[in-house]
């Protein structure tokens, strides 16, 4: 009996019914990984956009205040959007604080953080740049 023969005499002809099984579950993965990445692509990006939006907001402010516009007082402080910054429609809630703390090692050296808190997707996100400035008395 050749090895390409079943005990009833047959020959083995196709596929299997497991191995059909297991080819339409593996096809069937393929295409639904491949569905979920198209779907939560939209979503990546408008979170990339709201942070690059969100940074070039918190590094407009950073240049404002080394410009001297804004004064430094200790504490924490509200600021209002720069003025070179453009409204981008992914940013949503965009909400910008600063924190100023005086240097205890360098006069006239202040430690300033700038952090801007905005919401992509109802998740609330924060981007933080913290710099030191040097103004005079």
């Amino acid at each position: 009996m050749s090895t390409g023969m079943l005990l009833t005499g047959r020959l083995q002809k196709g596929f299997s019914l497991i191995e059909s099984l297991v080819a339409l579950l593996l096809v069937t993965m393929a295409l639904f990984l491949t569905l979920h990445l198209i779907t939560i692509q939209p979503r990546t990006m408008k979170r990339l956009r709201a942070n690059e939006a969100a940074l070039r907001a918190v590094e407009s402010s950073l240049e404002t205040i080394r410009g001297g516009a804004i004064p430094l007082t200790e504490g924490r402080t509200k600021l209002a959007f720069p003025v070179a910054f453009v409204a981008d429609s992914s940013v949503v809630g965009l909400l910008m604080t600063m924190d100023v703390a005086r240097s205890s090692e360098v006069d006239d050296l202040y430690i300033v953080t700038v952090e801007a808190r905005y919401l992509v997707a109802n998740q609330v996100w924060v981007r933080r740049v913290q710099t030191m400035v040097w103004r005079p008395s």
